[in-house]
């Protein structure tokens, strides 16, 4: 998807705290077409269409990617408090004015605050690298959860690539942390790769108003089904073998009357 296309490597924006807008992650509900461990089934059909969330309880993959993600979003969390906390520290030190030392009468005092001085602008190199390594594990953290939702997509979606990466689907910035941070991210995607107005109207709503944004990504969110399963065959199953003596006479429907026949099916639970 372009414009804000999803790049096939992904370049996270460039600064942490501010800058990358996480959105908080919803708790997904369950979807159907899944096996015991949350895996959809072969035969699941393509998403795309909106189904209404039913309460269910959480498969046991769900709750596992719940936990990697509260634990990787902690983990974001962190790297960019430690950003904030840098850069609040490096921004204080730059805004300092250097003293006018001809206001100085006392000499001592001078000194002592010359160096002070110095030490403090000799700390801005050092403040600003630390700063750069918070950002940068931040991103590689995101990075890594988005290419993760990506992969694991693409191996429920045949199309998968296909739909998101397409150039004429508009695709928010915001996107790129949302799909890295939430457990439907991929799903959501590919629900706006195969309803590029309703992408286009979400890419606009966010350029104007980003809380905005985030509040209908969210109600798509709850919204969106991932693939189902295909519908169980209600065919009736084939009459059990019936058991007879040591020897049970072998049933031939070609020499068997009417009531032979009715006896016959009931005995296989066909006829009550």
């Amino acid at each position: 998807m372009t414009d804000t296309t999803l790049p096939p490597a992904v370049d996270t924006p460039e600064t942490v705290s501010s800058d990358i807008t996480t959105p908080p992650t919803a708790d997904a509900k369950p979807d159907a077409g899944k096996t015991e461990d949350g895996e959809p089934t072969a035969d699941a059909a393509s998403a795309g269409e909106l189904t209404p969330e039913k309460d269910k309880e959480p498969t046991k993959a769900e709750l596992r990617n719940r936990e990697r993600n509260r634990a990787r979003w902690a983990d974001m969390k962190a790297k960019s408090a430690g950003y904030d906390r840098v850069k609040a520290e490096l921004d204080a030190i730059k805004a300092q004015q250097e003293p006018d030392w001809s206001t100085y009468a006392d000499p001592n005092q001078e000194v002592a605050d010359r160096v002070l001085h110095t030490l403090r602008k000799e700390q801005i190199p050092i403040l600003e690298q630390r700063a750069e390594t918070f950002r940068q594990e931040a991103r590689q953290i995101e990075n890594q959860a988005f290419e993760e939702a990506m992969t694991e997509a693409a191996g429920r979606y045949p199309d998968f690539d296909a739909v998101v990466r397409n150039p004429d689907v508009p695709f928010a910035p915001q996107m790129v942390p949302y799909v890295a941070n939430s457990d439907k991210g991929a799903d959501v995607a590919y629900y706006l790769g195969k309803n590029p107005d309703v992408a286009r109207q979400l890419a606009e709503t966010f350029a104007q108003n980003p809380t905005a944004g985030f509040i209908e990504l969210g109600r798509i969110e709850g919204k969106v089904s991932a693939p189902t399963a295909k519908p169980a065959s209600t065919a009736p199953k084939p009459p059990p073998i019936i058991a007879g003596g040591s020897n049970p006479p072998a049933f031939d429907p070609a020499k068997a009357s009417v009531g032979d026949m009715a006896a016959q099916l009931k005995k296989a639970g066909v006829l009550r």
